[in-house]
């Protein structure tokens, strides 16, 4: 299906692709693990993908999961970008994966400040649970990859395993919380590398 086939469902997600078959995922955190920027990134200029965000994507893919973005984006609610611009910069970004035969099944955001006490924000789960009940997913199979604690946490909280990459805020991470992810990544690449080395050899949990 064309990138540009978007649909809008409820105020903090969109998607574009439907599985009916249940499925490994990686649910992978947006900004400082696949692209570095500003904060509130609100033009496709500022995207910068990181170099290995591609080799890893491509690896990730071969290893047959599926790839779900979520991504709190309060930049919406404090008024640096529209929910137009977000779907711009996200069209723009999967236009860039669709070059290197990347597929990014599902995008979910976060659109709220944080004094909001929303259920969609990072750490709290419901971004997850939407992607799982929508994609069929096999939590056990699946993983989270982030730069900042609260991916992490939410990993912890869904029962998936976790990936701090050293990207984007993830040294600051590491140095000033004592979060104990499944495994600490240099960067994207190297979190796929370890994936596969623990789907190919699984460890006993």
């Amino acid at each position: 299906m064309a990138i540009t086939h978007w649909l809008h469902f409820q105020s903090w997600k969109y998607t574009f692709s439907v599985n009916t078959m249940p499925n490994k995922t990686i649910f992978l955190d947006r900004d400082g693990t696949i692209n570095e920027g500003p904060p509130y990134i609100n033009r496709i200029d500022q995207l910068d993908i990181l170099p290995e965000s591609f080799k890893g994507l491509q690896l990730l893919g071969s290893l047959g999961f599926k790839l779900i973005i979520i991504t709190n984006q309060s930049g919406i609610a404090r008024h640096y970008l529209s929910e137009k611009d977000l779907k711009t910069i996200h069209n723009h970004l999967l236009l860039k994966f669709k070059k290197r035969k990347i597929k990014i099944h599902d995008i979910f955001f976060c659109p709220h400040h944080p004094d909001e006490n929303c259920q969609c924000r990072k750490p709290k789960t419901l971004m997850i649970k939407k992607a799982t009940l929508q994609h069929k997913i096999d939590l056990k199979s699946s993983y989270m990859i982030g730069d900042n604690e609260c991916d992490i946490a939410l990993g912890q909280k869904t029962g998936l395993k976790t990936i701090l990459v050293l990207t984007g805020l993830g040294k600051k991470t590491r140095r000033n919380t004592s979060i104990k992810p499944h495994y600490i990544a240099k960067h994207l690449l190297d979190a796929a590398k370890w994936i596969k080395k623990t789907v190919s050899c699984p460890q006993d949990n």
